[in-house]
């Protein structure tokens, strides 16, 4: 039978060479790029956003999300923001995760709208001894692991798996006559004896390997790591927690750590009944990378635990910047997959490939907006689709704030009843040595801390009052000493609240002043909402757009505008100089496209000026600025403070012209 009469090769299409049924609805997906689902089909306990310029949830089944999701994206894409919504489905459902904040803090900010989450931090409210199996973990085994993955993750050689597991069998359990765990330090201690005494040369360099690991894992977490009891890992997996390892400088120390967690919980599970599948627990893991990543030679230990995870009833959400980085036995591990906007090639290749997008699909990568993403199940409705996932606005939190809610939450102090530092003491929570802190409220500070915190908002509403004032005079405005008014800005700037930036608006030698804007955190301490803006997204542009607007009109303009539409564009100040119509564009860091501006804006204006903030920016506009275009009498350039004294200067000239 010639090909041309076989019934198969009369498909057209994706799926020319496979019969299947519509699984979506044609009459819907008519001239859509993505095919547009019935609502029954994508219906889901968890509610993860709504499919593309449509009304209908998409959501994911229980038995779905325990096989795990991989969510990838560019920064700035909206991974962060998906995970909180996540976050927040899975405490409605009132199932408890462990969310691991690496570089940025994020999971706190949804404690205002939930509750029950818990923030621990590391060296203030978690401690942990990672010698100490878990209940029902056999010692021999959970010792066998710890080597398994300090070998790993710190790229010690083979033959030191075996000394680490020897050394710590026998020199710091069999030798230990106390009943209390033996703590890293003591490992530290115990290797650095070993040194000292004579051994084989091969022996020497294994340990030497080990001890130097081991060592720098004791000086980075201190205290956190000095207990012979830590809290209690079991407790956690009842509740929605966020444990913040933000500041550990090395990510080698921070992924050994999630690492060590995961295989604790995976021994844990094992020793008790299978779930088969039911979901009790989800793992929220950032910058997956560095524990999955394609850099891992064969399958790493936490990649086997993420292949039993399903059994035992765990869930793992992985979140990273590129797909192709991620190793490819946990992309085929993972029943959801999401992929938000990629900026490399590679990543967008990968993308399509992974999540199987036709021709069509594939050039909406290129286009994904902030928020959306495509989607695409294992299973079920095995279609790629675009979602758009809903904005939840983080709310800042302060740790004096944790501290408080922390010192009141009775779930903190029953887990923090647990530990036991390295020291003899009867009352662990009561009386905890010098090495750990007391668990109450710093009431000490707390006058200190308020009248900083109470000047702080006086300054931010005066900013939000009082935009354009120089530093110096806001702070004689309010009374302040200049060394009053320095620890305030610096403390607005530290807790990012305020944005500062130095301009010479006057045209005066040495007249340059300091300026604060307020950033989106400070908006949301004062409770006010932030002046709509739709052109340049800087602090400094921003500024200067209402800037011009409210003086310039002290210099002959009228009808001034900002961000005024053309239709094709929007110009950032518009304003009528006489009967002249004049578009100011500012230009603060984007020297090489505003000729862009000009061509476009010349159409609809009488004369184009181009200002910077400094004569230095003003040189480089017209270096790049006539490499493209030939003066035009249209076309005018000068310094913020030209245009604010003598704005008829510059205009006479073109009228002279």
């Amino acid at each position: 039978m010639s090909e041309n009469r076989f019934p198969i090769s009369r498909m057209k299409g994706q799926y020319r060479y496979f019969k299947r049924y519509s699984l979506h609805d044609r009459q819907n997906s008519a001239g859509h790029i993505f095919e547009t689902p019935r609502q029954y089909q994508i219906k889901g306990d968890i509610k993860l956003g709504y499919i593309h310029n449509s009304v209908i949830i998409f959501g994911i089944l229980f038995k779905e999300l325990v096989r795990h999701l991989l969510v990838c994206g560019s920064s700035g894409a909206g991974k962060s923001n998906f995970l909180r919504i996540l976050q927040i489905e899975l405490n409605r459902l009132g199932i408890p995760f462990i969310a691991f904040d690496t570089s940025k803090l994020g999971s706190r900010f949804l404690k205002h709208s939930m509750k029950d989450l818990i923030v621990l931090r590391w060296g203030k409210d978690f401690f942990l001894n990672l010698l100490q199996p878990l209940c029902g973990v056999k010692q021999e085994e959970w010792i066998m692991v710890f080597s398994e993955i300090t070998t790993e993750v710190f790229g010690l050689r083979t033959a030191s798996k075996l000394y680490l597991l020897e050394f710590i069998q026998y020199r710091l359990f069999h030798k230990n006559k106390s009943t209390a765990f033996p703590t890293l330090h003591d490992l530290s201690r115990e290797l650095e004896n070993r040194l000292k005494e004579k051994i084989p040369i091969n022996e020497r360099g294994y340990i030497n390997g080990i001890l130097s690991k081991i060592k720098a894992v004791c000086i980075t977490l201190k205290e956190m790591i000095n207990v012979h009891e830590g809290i209690s890992i079991e407790k956690l997996l009842k509740y929605p927690v966020c444990i913040e390892l933000v500041g550990i400088k090395s990510s080698e120390i921070q992924y050994w750590i999630i690492s060590l967690i995961m295989a604790a919980i995976a021994s844990y599970r094992e020793a008790r009944p299978m779930s088969f599948g039911t979901l009790r627990h989800v793992f929220f893991i950032d910058e997956a990378a560095h524990i999955v990543g394609v850099g891992k030679s064969g399958e790493s230990f936490v990649i086997s635990c993420i292949r039993r995870f399903r059994e035992y009833g765990e869930a793992v959400v992985l979140a990273d910047q590129c797909l192709s980085t991620i190793n490819d036995i946990v992309k085929s591990n993972t029943y959801t997959t999401i992929g938000m906007s990629q900026t490399g090639q590679k990543d967008r290749r990968e993308m399509i490939n992974v999540l199987g997008l036709n021709p069509d699909q594939a050039q909406m990568v290129n286009f994904l907006d902030v928020g959306q993403g495509i989607i695409r199940l294992g299973g079920r409705y095995p279609f790629p689709q675009l979602i758009s996932f809903p904005l939840v606005a983080p709310k800042n939190i302060s740790e004096r704030q944790i501290d408080k809610i922390n010192a009141e939450d009775p779930r903190v102090r029953d887990l923090l009843s647990d530990v036991k530092p390295a020291g003899n003491i009867d009352h662990p929570v009561l009386d905890l040595p010098q090495g750990i802190r007391r668990y109450t409220i710093d009431t000490k500070p707390e006058s200190h801390k308020d009248q900083m915190s109470e000047k702080s908002e006086d300054m931010l509403m005066d900013i939000f009052n009082r935009f354009d004032v120089a530093s110096t005079v806001r702070a004689n405005d309010l009374g302040l000493s200049a060394s009053s008014a320095d620890k305030v800005f610096k403390y607005i700037e530290q807790e990012q609240l305020a944005e500062k930036f130095s301009l010479n608006l006057t045209g005066g030698r040495g007249k340059t002043s300091k300026y604060y804007s307020l950033t989106q955190k400070g908006y949301d301490v004062l409770s006010k909402t932030p002046p709509k803006r739709s052109g340049g997204t800087g602090a400094m542009h921003f500024f200067l757009c209402r800037y011009l607007k409210k003086y310039l009109p002290r210099k002959g303009f009228s009808d001034l505008e900002i961000e005024k539409s053309t239709g094709s564009k929007r110009i950032d100040v518009f304003g009528v100089y006489e009967t002249l119509k004049i578009g100011i564009e500012i230009c603060c860091s984007t020297v090489k496209t505003e000729y862009i501006n000009f061509q476009k804006d010349k159409e609809y204006c009488d004369l184009v000026i181009i200002t910077t903030p400094d004569k230095k920016a003003k040189a480089r506009l017209e270096k790049e600025l006539y490499k493209k275009i030939e003066p035009d009498r249209k076309l005018k350039t000068c310094v913020v403070h030209e245009l604010l004294t003598h704005p008829e200067r510059i205009i006479n000239i073109y009228e002279e012209v």
